[in-house]
């Protein structure tokens, strides 16, 4: 069986930018490609502030007391 990766995409628009054309993301921190879509992943710290999201929080080792939550 093959485990499918719950993975987020986001759009925007805004007739300021682009003539209100809708804008796909495709640049995220943590990659130097380009992906349409990535892991629906954050990694909170021990006052439980989010300190990583998507790509960063999937590669980062979690510090002691941080917790990783991946769905």
């Amino acid at each position: 069986m093959q485990k499918i990766e719950p993975c987020a995409s986001q759009a925007y628009g805004s007739s300021r930018i682009a003539a209100g054309k809708v804008q796909q993301i495709l640049h995220w921190p943590g990659s130097m490609e380009t992906f349409r879509k990535v892991p629906t992943r954050l990694m909170y710290d021990e006052r439980g502030q989010v300190i990583s999201w998507g790509l960063e929080a999937k590669s980062a080792n979690p510090a002691p007391g941080c917790i990783k939550c991946e769905w």
